[in-house]
């Protein structure tokens, strides 16, 4: 059975991304996903010490582990500053080893890749302008859809937006239909590789 790993990487559980994350969660079966809280895992920063994980980062491995068995992954991320939340960003810089192979440098003196995973993104963000949505929409979701092409290679990617502002926190009644349409989607999409 095809195997989702879901990575929800706000640092606020409960809250907006979480939310949506597990209404979407909730309409698949349940042997389907493992939901991974990337707040609780201890991650330590890319450095030249912890280019490749030591022995000792035993959650960092897990958690490796779960991405190479995985057959799809679905991140779950808010927008903070016009980037991803820090947790996320090392979360990417440090798993680089086992996404691109330095001994097999293709045409453009570029890595090869070792990973072939299908990609979904459930982007939040809120903002009060349009500028401000322009900017916190667009900067981190083509960040985001760059590195996981680099990483991933031939990755089948989808991003999904809850456009937040101040009067439209997840967890008001009249948002629920809002909710569930999007989590119908997005479930609907992950359905047809289970």
């Amino acid at each position: 059975m095809t195997k989702i790993l879901a990575i929800m990487a706000s640092p606020e559980i409960g809250w907006n991304t979480d939310t949506i994350l597990d209404n979407t969660l909730k309409k698949l079966p349940k042997n389907s996903y493992e939901k991974v809280i990337l707040k609780n895992i201890n991650i330590e920063y890319y450095s030249h010490e912890y280019k490749r994980p030591k022995k000792e980062e035993t959650e960092f491995l897990e958690l490796v582990e779960k991405i190479k068995k995985a057959d799809i992954l679905l991140i779950a991320t808010p927008t903070y500053n016009f980037w991803v939340p820090a947790k996320l960003k090392n979360l990417i810089d440090r798993i680089w080893y086992i996404s691109l192979d330095y001994k097999k440098i293709n045409r453009f003196w570029q890595p090869t890749w070792i990973l072939n995973k299908k990609t979904y993104f459930l982007v939040t963000w809120w903002a009060n302008n349009f500028v401000q949505k322009f900017i916190f929409f667009l900067y981190p979701i083509l960040w985001l859809k760059a590195i996981f092409t680099y990483y991933w290679g031939k990755n089948i990617w989808k991003i999904y937006i809850w456009w937040l502002d101040y009067t439209h926190h997840i967890k008001n009644p009249e948002n629920k239909s809002r909710l569930n349409k999007i989590t119908d989607k997005i479930s609907d999409k992950l359905k047809k590789y289970l």
